[in-house]
């Protein structure tokens, strides 16, 4: 999935402090959506957690009952209130060089690739990056309340005619944009759970079930096609997990 994390180390975090907090991270959100199917067992068929057949929006996919597709990609951020450390156009269009010399990929073409993809095999994609990082303002002044882009708020003529390049042309741009959302600014850590914590306790679960809940999605997460036969949790598996 090439993992939730892409920041630069602070001093006073180790490498493997960074990428246990970025892989926690990623838990949250989606104990979010597990605890999403307790709230209301009649809105997902199955969630899937580091789902290969979802390209760069791996991270967690869940297939509705009215068939349509949610795909989420999570990026951590250590010190997301930085400004140097903020979503930019120019982060997102980044096309880095890899040691051989060849152009890579970037960020927001790799999203738009797994968005396209998930579009040919279902009516409907709603994807989203989620991250505690911000927006810079640049890419904010392109964002309506639901984080959605717009490209004709994009000032930069040259931004824009970018995005058209490495999405493939300015309809499959606009295609794009209508389904996916920056969550960007979202909770860090602490309060994130905190906040997923809350939703469960007052549904009936208690401390014991929450551990519980966190320890089997760690298996799920670590142990392809887990639960068996193709890695799609269902709300069976989540109550059974959460000691329901």
């Amino acid at each position: 999935s090439g993992g939730p994390i892409i920041d630069l180390v602070p001093s006073n975090y180790s490498r493997s402090g960074v990428r246990r907090s970025g892989d926690d991270y990623q838990d949250i959100v989606a104990l979010d959506v597990l605890v999403e199917m307790l709230e209301n067992p009649q809105l997902y068929d199955w969630v899937k957690v580091e789902a290969d057949d979802a390209g760069a929006l791996d991270d967690l996919l869940a297939l509705r009952k009215d068939g349509s597709v949610d795909a989420r990609q999570v990026k951590f951020s250590v010190h997301p209130n930085e400004a140097h450390d903020a979503y930019s156009w120019e982060k997102l269009l980044l096309e880095p060089i890899s040691a051989k010399g060849n152009k890579s990929v970037s960020l927001l073409a790799k999203w738009a690739g797994a968005f396209h993809a998930l579009a040919s095999a279902h009516a409907k994609v709603d994807a989203s990056v989620v991250s505690n990082r911000r927006a810079a303002p640049d890419l904010q002044e392109a964002l309506s309340a639901d984080g959605r882009a717009d490209v004709d708020r994009i000032s930069d003529a040259t931004t824009r005619a970018e995005i058209y390049r490495q999405l493939g042309s300015e309809v499959e741009a606009r295609r794009f944009f209508q389904s996916f959302r920056f969550e960007l600014g979202a909770p860090g850590l602490g309060a994130l759970e905190d906040g997923v914590l809350r939703r469960f306790r007052r549904l009936g679960g208690d401390v014991h079930g929450w551990r519980s809940l966190k320890d089997e999605l760690r298996g799920w997460v670590r142990q392809r096609h887990s639960p068996s036969p193709s890695g799609g949790i269902v709300l069976m598996d989540v109550k059974i997990a959460a000691l329901w």
